[in-house]
């Protein structure tokens, strides 16, 4: 055996006997006020603080960063994104209270306390991007990091703080709307876009938006229901004069910040028991059952509400593979997924859909997948699965829409197409 072979084998092995990263939930949370060169915040680092303690109650692991320079804001964010990508199950929640701008065609700025005195000119655009940090770039790192879910939350939308010009401004009032948003990820602004936020009247610790946010943060309910009574609450203490404005989705409706005082389901229901050839995290009708199956093994989920029930497991590449049993009352129903390999599978994303373009595998029974990376698949290419003549079975979830012309051609040996009973446009 060659050495470099030898030594790769031996850094598999290692490799193997490494235990996966647990699930955990992780917050970076950042406040900044004591700017060098532009008007101090008075309720920031407030906010920060108080948003942290809340977090840290909800079990999540809080890195609590106050008045950050631009170096610190890249060590910060680099550390977050790796504790991030150590799981992909694992959950990201960011907050940043400081100045922020945005440059009318390259985005949306959060400026570090060292943010040097540049005047608000076109010309000057360079410096300012050099000196601030990107919110563009915290998104594809969270894109690439692809855990399960993220939260963002910008109290940003401050008046712009550059000093004024009598040339053509570069920056505008407040934050802009994120135009590409990956998936599985909200981002909440304090206010609507190209609108300045309150910092909170005297004697006030934190600003109108941070005191909603504390006040609602951690109600059991759905993610998006909190953050609809976290809008109110704002326009309440501000007196309507600010609308806090919410962009991105969760796929999981059911997503909680505060997962663990979610209300039980009623214990009369049924139980579903999920054999699987690949390992993944199982979902029931669409929402995270916070249950994993292992390769090969079984597992249980309990609580199911009795009824024609979408049984899904969600692979390590983000993957979604569905299938529907029949659930009753004080019963357990079974499903079996023969192995789910992504890798078969070539696909096309565009926006919230994806077109399968082509199946590589040869498998015999094969699960069409019904998301990927949080895109809906909506189509079935032409000739996807063409000439594929190991295939006897297809399942195709209800997601599905539409099937291109000899989707299946030339699969000599397909007996079964089996449309799941959900899918309202293929009987």
């Amino acid at each position: 055996m060659r050495k470099t072979t030898l030594v790769f084998a031996v850094i598999t092995a290692v490799l193997a006997l490494t235990p996966a990263a647990a699930q955990q939930r992780f917050a970076l949370v950042i406040g900044n006020a004591a700017y060098r060169n532009l008007p101090n915040l008075p309720n920031t680092v407030n906010d920060a603080e108080d948003i942290a303690a809340a977090l840290s109650k909800l079990g999540y692991q809080v890195d609590l960063r106050r008045n950050l320079d631009i170096d610190g804001f890249d060590q910060a964010v680099s550390a977050y994104i790796r504790n991030l990508k150590q799981n992909l199950d694992n959950e990201g929640f960011f907050w940043y209270a400081g100045h922020g701008i945005q440059l009318e065609d390259l985005g949306n700025y959060l400026l570090p306390i060292n943010f040097p005195i540049i005047k608000d000119q076109s010309e000057d655009k360079p410096r300012i991007t050099r000196n601030a940090y990107a919110l563009n770039d915290l998104l594809d790192e969270l894109n690439q990091a692809r855990n399960r879910a993220n939260v963002v939350v910008l109290d940003a939308c401050r008046d712009n703080p550059l000093p004024a010009s009598n040339r053509s401004a570069a920056a505008s009032r407040g934050l802009n709307l994120v135009s590409v948003i990956p998936p599985d990820l909200i981002i909440m602004y304090s206010t609507a876009a190209g609108s300045a936020a309150a910092d909170g009247l005297p004697g006030k610790r934190n600003s109108p938006f941070a005191e909603a946010f504390l006040k609602h943060i951690a109600k059991p309910e759905p993610i998006t229901l909190v953050l609809a009574d976290i809008t109110g609450e704002t326009l309440a203490l501000t007196r309507n004069a600010q609308r806090p404005y919410l962009s991105g989705s969760i796929v999981n409706r059911n997503y909680s910040l505060n997962p663990s005082a979610a209300p039980k389901t009623d214990d009369t229901s049924g139980s579903v028991r999920v054999t699987s050839a690949t390992a993944g995290a199982i979902w029931i009708d669409g929402f995270d059952a916070r249950v994993a199956v292992k390769a090969g093994g079984s597992a249980a989920v309990q609580n199911v509400s009795s009824g024609l029930t979408k049984v899904s497991v969600r692979t390590s590449d983000g993957w979604l593979f569905s299938l529907e049993t029949q659930v009753y009352a004080g019963k357990t129903a079974a499903i079996t997924f023969p192995e789910l390999r992504p890798q078969d599978f070539e696909a096309e994303v565009s926006g919230d859909s994806a077109t399968i373009t082509r199946y590589k595998g040869q498998d015999a029974a094969v699960i069409i997948p019904e998301s990927i990376r949080g895109a809906s698949v909506t189509s079935i290419g032409a000739e996807a699965f063409y000439d594929c003549v190991s295939l006897t079975s297809i399942t195709i979830p209800s997601s599905v829409t539409s099937i291109g012309d000899w989707a299946f051609g030339g699969c000599a040996s397909l007996t079964a197409i089996n449309v799941l009973p959900s899918n309202q446009h293929y009987k």
